[in-house]
């Protein structure tokens, strides 16, 4: 069982705090953010209480409901106030699974081709980018240094050029880590170079971000000269101190933290 805070999880969400930040009394090891507990926790929960519904509007209530159902379209979710709920849908009711909640996340569900329609009434959708082509380590590092609008949640792996190895793309809210994966294997097909990553998003264009994404690939021209060319290039993706790393990712959460807050700015001057 989660419980969902309905005033504040959106705006936590939103937030690049890390828990060592808030004293939350993560260990000294645990790197994550606020954005990324909160998206743990949704996507392993079976049951999301949702509470404080009465301090918001039902509008935003249901936003909300969009959102969770989204990170999490296997999961039940219950309004109350006060965490006022009937106990019997509590306790005793037999219905969490390790193994089925690991399958929960709304990520998971899209990669296996489980599409959630209902969330996209609250403009909750989302996009499964595949390819086989890498992306060229220049381009990705502008693109992702611009920003990505309105992406909520977004998780998979990337094949950058010059990187012997799988990359780790993990999002949620305005934070993004890009971790070392496996080496790639062309004899293993899930191990196999190729780009396939899930983005979930309010309002989510999504041909301008397939569009985004593909000029940041590599041309014809570019695939001739092979990966001992590749090899050559500049590259930030390749490992390096995590220090480094943790700085251009922050650069990048900047950029969509701002543009999240001008998307919320104009969404309610349009309702006013």
């Amino acid at each position: 069982v989660t419980v969902v805070d309905a005033v504040n999880f959106l705006k936590d969400y939103q937030k690049t705090d890390t828990l060592q930040d808030r004293e939350l009394g993560a260990e000294k090891t645990d790197r994550r953010t606020i954005a990324q507990l909160l998206a743990d926790q949704v996507e392993c929960a079976n049951l999301i209480l949702l509470n404080k519904v009465d301090l918001v509007s039902e509008s935003d209530a249901k936003h909300l409901e969009g959102v969770l159902k989204k990170l999490n379209p296997k999961a039940k979710v219950i309004r109350s106030t006060y965490s006022k709920i009937d106990l019997k849908q509590l306790l005793n009711t037999k219905s969490f699974d390790i193994a089925e909640a690991e399958q929960m996340p709304g990520w998971y569900q899209e990669l296996q081709g489980n599409h959630v329609p209902e969330s996209e009434e609250y403009g909750i959708s989302s996009l499964v980018y595949r390819e086989k082509r890498p992306f060229h380590p220049s381009r990705l590092d502008k693109l992702l240094n611009t920003g990505l609008d309105g992406i909520l949640r977004s998780k998979g792996i990337l094949y950058v050029a010059g990187v012997d190895r799988a990359l780790v793309w993990h999002q949620a809210g305005a934070v993004l880590s890009i971790d070392q994966g496996a080496p790639w294997q062309h004899d293993i097909e899930e191990l196999q170079p190729r780009q396939e990553v899930v983005f979930i998003g309010q309002d989510l264009e999504k041909n301008s971000l397939r569009q985004r994404l593909e000029k940041a690939l590599l041309t014809e021209e570019e695939m001739q000269l092979g990966p001992a060319e590749w090899a050559k290039w500049p590259n930030t993706f390749r490992p390096r101190s995590g220090k480094d790393r943790r700085k251009r990712l922050a650069k990048a959460a900047r950029v969509v933290q701002n543009k999240m807050k001008k998307q919320k700015t104009a969404a309610t001057e349009a309702a006013a």
